[in-house]
């Protein structure tokens, strides 16, 4: 139900559906997920931690976790508990989404090269989620490998079509390789 708007009906339900079956982890997720979205974030971690005594290796509870840490800008706490559902779903499929909000999470805490490594690996299924490029290539400009960036875009624009961001990004990994006449364009 992530992204979803949630109203203080969706709650009371949650929180019925919880109290009717105790013992089902998703239970948990879903009401720590309105609670976080209701700004509730004191009761989501209460909920979270809760829900991981009963299912302590369940990624999802692993994941919503992770968001409620990052809400209590907890974020070393968060990137940990998204890498152990990371590892634990990984054995099922891969978990392109996790892995993603773990980059950003990595990155935005200054953890740049960790936050490429894990990009990395999406980057051979780049095909089912383009993004991931994009992604790839700010890390790679902010890291001061233009040359490095503008192949990824390449790579972008190839399987995706040219987007606003791509210019952008395309333009500031020319500047920085001064081509001022390709980044102008």
């Amino acid at each position: 139900m992530a992204g979803n708007i949630f109203t203080a009906d969706d709650l009371a339900r949650f929180e019925q559906a919880l109290k009717k079956n105790p013992s089902d982890a998703m239970n948990y997720v879903n009401l720590a997920e309105a609670q976080l979205a209701l700004h509730h974030e004191s009761q989501a971690f209460s909920t979270f931690r809760a829900a991981k005594v009963l299912c302590p290796d369940n990624p999802d509870v692993l994941r919503i976790g992770s968001k409620v840490l990052e809400a209590l800008d907890r974020k070393e706490e968060a990137i940990e508990c998204l890498q152990k559902a990371i590892a634990i779903s990984s054995k099922l499929f891969c978990d392109t989404d996790s892995i993603s909000h773990l980059a950003e999470l990595l990155y935005n805490s200054g953890k740049k090269e960790e936050a490429l490594a894990w990009l990395g690996k999406l980057a051979k299924n780049s095909s089912d989620n383009p993004e991931v490029l994009i992604r790839l290539a700010q890390i790679q400009l902010s890291l001061g490998n233009s040359e490095e960036a503008q192949r990824y875009l390449k790579v972008y624009r190839e399987t995706s079509g040219a987007t606003r961001e791509m210019f952008l990004l395309m333009g500031q990994a020319m500047l920085a390789r001064k081509f001022y006449d390709g980044a102008v364009k």
